[in-house]
């Protein structure tokens, strides 16, 4: 590291790179790494470290400035943006690195880009893909909003972005160790509660009060209850609070109620392929495996989406397709699905079960006994 790092700074006049950090000095180095060939300046703004973070950001010879925590994350980051100087701002958390195989698709993105839009990468950890809100944008009048879970608004209004899927940042910080180190989920319930009391009708204020009661218990009264609320008051558009109160329901062993909020939701138009392999699943238990099978064929008909695992989804959706067909009597088919998922996953134990099944009852039929 060293102050000679500051020298490999790109010679692109155009982008800040614009961070706000607390001790942070387990990532920040690799963070700051990351961006140094895209960054003509990097801007870090500390909320009260008591570690190194300070000292790692000099030696990148990043712009320091401070701030005094207000339990806003909004409020932050735009005084990360009130030192940034260039066009172009790059927000990135110092538990985050910009992906090597990401530099040249960020700079592609800006180059193309259409006028006031901002940019939306794709956040990678263990395997999972998430969507960011707009995290590159022309610094223009882009302010952030929200204490909590914090987006850019430009006059008044969300920043009209476009998705980024080859731009990609590696996170660091989602792993137990990590999250229960930082205290994370306390912090964030605390601060969703003031954003809640002093936004009482913004959905967006709502959801991050629930998201944050989910993270510290996902099967709690509360969290249940704030879900249900937000459906009724705020309706079914936001998708990632409907597989959450879904959870939550599953996970009081309230399948009736996991059902309600699913059929509400396709009844609403999503057609999120999780949402039809969860509801063809409880059909296939249900022993109403022709209506499932129609949704499972829906689903695999989509594009698998770009976030989460879409792999993973595909796999289960198929191995569900299995047992409906078997169902059905369909073993030809039951055995295809059963054989293409050892194929992707080998020795995967339910599809190995699968098959044995298929012959049992291929067997059965044969000798005319009673399935």
């Amino acid at each position: 590291m060293g102050k000679k790092s500051s020298r490999r700074r790109s010679e692109n006049p155009r982008i800040s790179v614009c961070l706000i950090a607390r001790n942070e000095e387990r990532f920040l180095a690799q963070c700051l790494k990351s961006v140094q060939t895209v960054a003509a300046e990097i801007v870090v703004v500390d909320t009260g470290s008591t570690d190194r973070t300070v000292e790692i950001a000099e030696s990148f010879g990043a712009k320091v400035g401070h701030f005094e925590w207000k339990d806003d994350f909004a409020s932050a980051r735009n005084a990360s943006l009130d030192l940034a100087t260039m066009p172009w701002a790059f927000v990135i958390d110092a538990d985050e690195k910009l992906m090597d195989s990401s530099v040249a698709s960020l700079l592609r993105a800006i180059e193309h880009n259409p006028p006031g839009r901002g940019i939306r990468p794709f956040q990678v950890s263990d395997g999972s893909i998430n969507l960011l809100p707009a995290r590159i944008f022309p610094r223009g009048g882009v302010r952030f909003r929200y204490r909590l879970h914090e987006q850019p608004f430009e006059n008044g209004r969300p920043l009209p972005s476009v998705d980024a899927p080859q731009v990609r940042l590696w996170h660091f910080g989602t792993t137990a160790e990590v999250r229960e180190t930082r205290a994370k989920v306390d912090r964030n319930l605390r601060i969703a509660r003031l954003q809640a009391e002093e936004m009482p009708d913004d959905p967006h204020a709502a959801m991050c009060l629930f998201w944050a009661l989910i993270d510290q218990d996902s099967a709690s009264d509360e969290a249940v209850a704030v879900g249900n609320a937000i459906l009724q008051r705020f309706g079914v558009n936001e998708e990632r609070t409907i597989y959450l109160l879904f959870r939550a329901h599953r996970a009081r062993k309230e399948e009736a109620q996991a059902q309600r909020v699913l059929q509400l939701s396709l009844s609403q138009g999503s057609r999120h392929r999780y949402f039809l392999f969860e509801r063809a699943r409880h059909l296939v238990a249900s022993q109403r495996a022709e209506e499932a099978l129609a949704l499972l064929d829906e689903a695999l008909a989509q594009r698998p989406e770009v976030e989460g695992n879409p792999r993973e989804l595909t796999q289960m959706i198929r191995g569900v397709r299995g047992v409906a067909l078997e169902a059905m009597l369909d073993l030809d088919g039951a055995k295809r699905e059963y054989r293409w998922l050892l194929s992707e996953r080998p020795g995967d134990p339910r599809a190995m079960a699968g098959l044995q099944r298929v012959e049992q009852l291929r067997r059965a039929l044969a000798g005319g006994t009673e399935v």
